[in-house]
């Protein structure tokens, strides 16, 4: 049914994510969405031009959106609440979509665009982009 419209959504979706000036829960819907496509169609999500190299690369921005200030950081490390899986923080949901791109899309697919960002993001001077990269190895 999704075929004929399946990039058009991509597109729409990813500019979702993308908008900042959406809140969280939007932007996270949006990511919801095309990783649910990829849980129960994966062939298509591989066949279109565009789908896995922005979805890689709006999970990994995702991942960077640990804290909005220092001290929204310094509470995130401070934090015990070591079951991310019951958060609905961005780099909780980047993380988790990550994981379910490699399992249902498979290495061959993920890995090539998110190693086009990987080194970047390790020599970055800004630490949510080098933990956001551990993360994504992980």
């Amino acid at each position: 049914m999704f075929k004929p419209l399946f990039n058009n959504l991509v597109t729409f979706s990813i500019q979702v994510i993308q908008n900042k000036e959406f809140g969280d829960q939007t932007r996270q819907n949006a990511l919801e969405l095309m990783a649910t496509f990829a849980d129960y169609n994966p062939g298509m999500c591989r066949k279109d031009p565009s789908y896995t190299v922005e979805m890689v690369t709006q999970c990994l921005s995702l991942m960077t959106d640990v804290g909005m200030d220092d001290d929204d950081a310094e509470e995130w490390n401070a934090s015990e609440d070591l079951d991310g899986d019951e958060s609905d923080e961005n780099h909780v949901a980047g993380e988790q979509c990550m994981d379910r791109l490699a399992n249902k899309l498979g290495g061959q697919a993920v890995l090539p665009p998110t190693f086009n960002w990987l080194p970047r993001m390790m020599t970055s001077s800004a630490w949510r982009d080098r933990h956001a990269a551990l993360m994504a190895l992980s």
